[in-house]
């Protein structure tokens, strides 16, 4: 304990310099805050592989996109609105980043054959409040997700770090990221949970976690950029759900303690 207290002092005494790598990362709060233009529009054009449900050891590809225009005021915050999520990130310092987003979230679906006979989750909006702290390229954060209409999905809040690589040449970026994720009481019933009812149709027992640690995820993102406005995206996330949600027959006996995500696509920026 006392060894990573010494290292976190160590990485904020030291202050490394701002070195560009967030600001080329699209998925960075840092993300062109660089540049003089006070709007921008990009998108993705792709597909992803990502589980049939939340601990599910069935995956489909499905395609996978968005349009975004981000717009930068006088002071330099932030202000971005893509397909499906609106959001804002504000500076204070050079190092220290807030950003606020609101997005629609889909309830978890039942076409899995695992699930037949379940309702569907309700589609709700999902706050997520994000604070970020600077140390060179890399960065840590804390994030609270609560449901905002109260449609079961609960809160998820997690801490993190992440790290962007970016070559000489600027045509490779690398960004490795983990965070560590905790779910209140509602969100692990909903995702993990089975009443007695629920058991009964898909032939389990019942099962209520309660509130606690949910996972830890290991990330990577790709991009190889080919002239300022076109790049090729790639990532690959795995997440391991921890014994609170492992434990739940929906994992433990019809899924997966582990489950992937990959997603491929070219991105573009003008």
């Amino acid at each position: 304990m006392k060894l990573w207290i010494a290292i976190v002092c160590a990485m904020i005494i030291s202050e490394p310099a701002l070195a560009g790598g967030p600001e080329e990362n699209p998925l960075s709060p840092w993300y062109l805050s660089d540049a003089d233009r006070w709007w921008h529009i990009d998108g993705l054009l792709g597909v992803e592989l990502e589980p049939d449900y939340i601990g599910s050891d069935d995956s489909e590809v499905e395609p996978n996109g968005f349009v975004r225009a981000l717009f930068k005021d006088r002071h330099g915050n932030r202000y971005t609105v893509a397909t499906g999520e609106v959001g804002a990130a504000f500076y204070f310092g050079e190092r220290w980043a807030l950003t606020v987003d609101l997005e629609l979230e889909e309830g978890r679906e039942t076409e899995n054959e695992d699930l037949q006979g379940l309702p569907d989750g309700e589609t709700t909006l999902e706050g997520e409040f994000a604070l970020f702290r600077r140390f060179g390229d890399g960065y840590g954060f804390a994030v609270f997700q609560p449901d905002l209409l109260d449609r079961g999905k609960g809160l998820v809040y997690f801490i993190g770090y992440g790290y962007d690589f970016l070559s000489d040449s600027g045509k490779w970026l690398l960004s490795p990221r983990i965070d560590v994720s905790w779910g209140d009481d509602e969100h692990m019933q909903t995702e993990f949970g089975l009443t007695p009812e629920q058991a009964a149709i898909i032939g389990q027992v019942p099962y209520s976690p309660g509130g606690g640690l949910k996972s830890t995820t290991a990330g990577l993102l790709v991009k190889r950029s080919f002239g300022r406005r076109w790049s090729l995206l790639a990532s690959l996330d795995a997440e391991y759900y921890h014994s609170k949600a492992s434990d739940s027959p929906l994992l433990d006996v019809l899924g997966s303690e582990i489950n992937f995500e990959a997603g491929l696509g070219l991105f573009f920026r003008f």
